[in-house]
């Protein structure tokens, strides 16, 4: 069909609780799958896994917060609603969705920058 279906790492942000009153915050990984056109347009994305903090960051497994990016293009991907709580997590989606725009450029033969 002449679209491209990406699969992208991205980074996450969660916090993990060792029951002991003590937590640790750490980068966690995110897996991304974006449909896009040769012209760089998103279809369809999907949160194919992650490890964000329940309640946090897991809303980017949710079709309401990843379905935000289908229609978007790299100048117009920015324009969601972040989620609430979860910058890190709402900031290493978006990277993750820049790369796919790189990834298209690359396959169609242009500069990736």
């Amino acid at each position: 069909t002449g679209n491209y279906d990406i699969t992208i790492n991205g980074l996450g942000y969660a916090y993990y609780d060792d029951n002991h009153g003590y937590g640790e915050q750490r980068f966690v990984p995110i897996v991304i799958r974006a449909s896009v056109t040769a012209d760089g347009t998103i279809i369809d994305t999907l949160t194919v896994s992650h490890e964000e903090s329940k309640g946090f960051g897991a809303a980017c497994g949710d079709e309401a917060y990843y379905g935000q990016f289908d229609g978007k293009t790299e100048e117009t991907y920015q324009n969601i609603d972040a989620i609430s709580g979860a910058t890190l997590t709402t900031d290493g989606y978006k990277k993750a969705i820049l790369r796919a725009f790189a990834c298209v450029k690359i396959f169609e033969g242009g500069d990736p920058s």
